[in-house]
């Protein structure tokens, strides 16, 4: 039978360098996605910045009451219950 499965290659792609990378593409796809989806002259959008081997999704806008910021901040920290 020539079945056989190489298990050493296909656990080294799920180390977490390799799972993180993947994800760090599926978000950059999410995001373009998202700004994609905005209307026309939109004070906002949605980018990934980078610092070393981290990244983050940062919502950049002309248009933000920081007083509603504050009120969903909590819920995004995750100390929402």
């Amino acid at each position: 039978m020539s079945d056989k499965v190489d298990w050493v290659t296909k656990r080294s792609l799920c180390s977490l360098p390799n799972v993180f990378r993947e994800l760090r593409i599926q978000v950059e796809e999410d995001v373009k996605i998202r700004n994609a989806l905005r209307p026309n002259h939109s004070p906002y959008a949605f980018s990934v910045e980078e610092n070393g081997d981290n990244f983050k999704v940062v919502l950049e806008t002309s248009e933000v009451d920081p007083i509603g910021w504050t009120k969903i901040r909590p819920f995004l920290d995750g100390a929402a219950g």
